[in-house]
């Protein structure tokens, strides 16, 4: 059913992502019954890749037009990770954001906010 959704040109790389995410999955499952929680968070990162991985086959093209407006900004066509230093005005602490962003959502016009 999920792959009846991935666009036809990429439907081979999309049918190997489901099956490295359904080994992966029984890979986590032998985890969680483990109960190693170091190695949770690592596969589930590596199997969140391949979801992503998965999203970003079913978009064929780019799924809107950007506002003539905003042709010559740059345009995130797909997603990123950004990675900020951000330091409060109260009290002058500084910490890392990380925020992830998607371009095939992201309305263009909004320019003013990140992600």
């Amino acid at each position: 059913m999920i792959l009846a959704s991935v666009a036809e040109p990429k439907k081979e790389h999309g049918q190997e992502l489901l099956d490295k995410l359904a080994v992966g999955m029984k890979e986590l499952q032998r985890i969680v019954e483990d109960r190693n929680r170091v190695a949770i968070a690592p596969k589930q990162k590596e199997l969140l890749q391949y979801v992503g991985g998965v999203e970003e086959d079913m978009v064929d093209g780019f799924p809107f037009e950007v506002p003539d407006e905003y042709k010559s900004m740059p345009l995130l066509k797909g997603r990123a990770t950004v990675e900020m230093k951000v330091r409060s005005r109260t009290t002058l602490n500084t910490r890392l954001l990380v925020p992830h962003c998607s371009g095939w959502i992201q309305c263009p016009s909004n320019s003013r906010e990140l992600c």
